[in-house]
């Protein structure tokens, strides 16, 4: 959850953790996804994720009052023909602190329908859903990529990088800034050849798992980005001479 270094920084965290635990509203959240059958989905970021009969389970956790929390989803469709429809189904379950009854909703959501490949260029996108999305994505595959990493799988962990790569960058065209951002998956990919330091590799998941519960750093710190990271962990390198596995 945290990596403290200095006595001030564990100080900070465990008072913002007694603080969350106050706030807290929702406990034990739970989203359930009904998908047509042959569809996959891809949860972008650290929520744990199962099938299900109907679909897919994601387990939230508990929410704090007045904070959002965003889920990203990839889908995975079987092929259709322009015109035709595939149906989904959102639910959500959840206790409340010193309640043991369970709450939930299922909210009206939009069947999703198969167009030709021109009409989907020429939709117009929502800039703001697709920067949350992008960046969701690319803390996913930092996320991914270290733990392969970590696991002595480094190679591999290059590899899922430069795989999802042409995707993002493809998704983020028309957007400098998300081209930019998404292009430093580029040196990320030659970095995660190596094996990181412990400390790298604790700074990178901490990043990525702040970044998908849109949640601040509770040290108190300066935020760095995933680039700077990984400028740091090659300079470190560098400078003491560790060579590749």
């Amino acid at each position: 959850m945290h990596d403290a270094e200095r006595p001030d920084e564990i100080a900070r965290i465990v008072m913002a953790e007694l603080h969350d635990t106050l706030a807290t509203t929702i406990e034990h959240l739970e989203i359930g996804l009904t998908l047509p059958e042959g569809t996959k989905a891809d949860v972008y970021g650290t929520a744990p994720c199962s099938p299900t009969a109907e679909g897919y389970g994601l387990l939230v956790g508990s929410l704090i009052g007045g904070c959002t929390r965003r889920l990203v989803v990839a889908l995975r469709l079987p092929a259709g023909r322009a015109g035709e429809t595939l149906a989904l189904g959102v639910k959500a379950h959840w206790k409340t602190p010193g309640d043991d009854r369970t709450y939930g909703c299922e909210p009206d959501v939009s069947p999703l329908t198969f167009a030709t490949a021109e009409a989907c260029r020429s939709q117009p996108r929502s800039e703001e859903i697709t920067k949350l999305v992008a960046e969701h994505w690319q803390a996913h595959i930092y996320h991914r990529a270290m733990l392969l990493n970590q696991d002595g799988r480094e190679q591999e962990a290059s590899e899922f990088v430069r795989e999802e790569l042409p995707y993002l960058l493809r998704y983020c065209q028309g957007i400098p800034e998300l081209c930019a951002a998404a292009r430093g998956l580029e040196r990320f990919s030659e970095s995660v050849r190596h094996r990181y330091s412990s400390g790298g590799s604790k700074e990178m998941l901490l990043r990525s798992y702040k970044t998908s519960r849109n949640e601040i750093d509770r040290r108190g710190r300066d935020e760095v980005g995933f680039a700077a990271l990984v400028d740091m962990e090659d300079a470190e390198r560098a400078k003491s001479g560790r060579s590749p596995r």
